[in-house]
């Protein structure tokens, strides 16, 4: 059996495409990648399970969640038409026809599901001041639009006027998120200012849009316990954000003292990381030039190198500043703890039981 899905290392997606001997059936688990994205050799049979996995951001939460959803009708025969490419197939779907009929005919468009914040904070700086009643090919959620608005309003990006204020500008020119570039800016200033720690935090939270901690593999069912005491080797009380810095900085070091990156290798099998993310969060060392890993890193250097904004990582990084920063961008996504031991949102009052 094949797992193949967006984040799984390059060696292992390989056996998927790979020629199945003769006499030998291989099976592949795929996620909605194998719908459109790429085309899989020698298919003879799809099982349709009916179900995707979609992101949905929840605009009163103000987070994003991967939640299961039915499919569409055209996701249907998408699936449909992956058998049998290369010679006769079948496609056998595990739900009834009346379930097909409910389905709707076309996938929700993204617009309507996802975080607006980025581009309302565009539309304000081309001067569209009516965002609510902007000509939308498809029109988003007013939930949404509202939300977007009052967080640039709480981030600084806009003034009383509703109009882009100079730090929105900068918001706007960075590749993040308004959110992320609040924490970009804010860790410019301050007693201690957290550039370099910052840049590489993000670096990593970007290198893959399937969690915070996608350098991190998912284990196999059999490994959960070796793979968590594995990763209290980087664990640290202040939260998954210096986890992510410390397991990124060890890997630095790993590298500048292999030959041909062996050792680093070598490094990321004992301790579960995935290479594939690492080599695209790193862009700044002369060992990983390649322009096609992602350029997250080399794009906020430059941006900080034009506004003499110095990028020297510190000895000991201040964590207390590092997590200031963060705080600053998600200002939206506090909580306090409440007596019985939940904690409430402090903006949406929503109750958290499981943060």
């Amino acid at each position: 059996m094949c797992p193949l899905y967006a984040a799984l290392p390059p060696n292992i997606q390989h056996k998927a495409f790979t020629t199945t001997p003769p006499g030998f059936r291989k099976i592949i688990l795929a996620t909605n990648i194998a719908e459109t994205s790429v085309t899989v050799p020698g298919v003879r049979f799809v099982i349709d399970c009916g179900l995707q996995k979609r992101r949905k951001f929840n605009a009163q939460l103000g987070i994003e969640t991967l939640q299961i959803h039915p499919i569409s009708k055209s996701s249907a025969a998408q699936r449909a038409g992956r058998a049998g490419r290369e010679a006769p197939g079948k496609c056998y779907r595990l739900y009834p026809q009346a379930t097909y009929a409910t389905l709707s005919d076309n996938t929700t468009p993204e617009i309507r599901e996802c975080d607006l914040t980025s581009m309302v904070l565009a539309l304000k700086i081309q001067g569209h001041d009516d965002i609510l009643n902007f000509p939308f090919l498809d029109r988003p959620k007013r939930e949404s639009v509202i939300r977007s608005l009052e967080l640039l309003y709480l981030l600084g990006a806009l003034g009383k006027d509703g109009k882009p204020t100079k730090l929105g500008e900068q918001m706007n020119v960075l590749p993040l998120t308004p959110e992320m570039g609040k924490v970009l800016l804010s860790s410019t200033t301050g007693e201690s200012p957290c550039v370099a720690e910052v840049i590489d935090i993000i670096a990593c939270m970007s290198a893959s849009s399937a969690s915070s901690n996608a350098i991190f593999l998912t284990p196999d069912a059999g490994k959960r316990e070796e793979t968590a005491e594995n990763r209290k080797h980087f664990a640290s009380a202040y939260g998954d954000h210096i986890t992510l810095l410390q397991a990124f900085r060890e890997y630095l070091s790993i590298l500048k003292g292999a030959v041909h990156g062996e050792g680093a290798k070598d490094w990321c099998r004992r301790w579960g990381i995935n290479r594939r993310i690492m080599k695209q969060v790193l862009v700044r060392l002369e060992l990983q030039t390649s322009p096609n890993y992602q350029e997250i890193q080399k794009q906020l250097i430059s941006y900080c190198q034009r506004n003499n904004i110095s990028v020297v990582p510190a000895e000991r990084p201040d964590k207390d500043a590092i997590l200031k920063a963060f705080l600053s961008g998600y200002i939206m996504n506090t909580a306090v703890l409440q007596m019985d031991g939940s904690y409430r949102a402090c903006f949406s009052h929503h109750v958290c039981p499981y943060i």
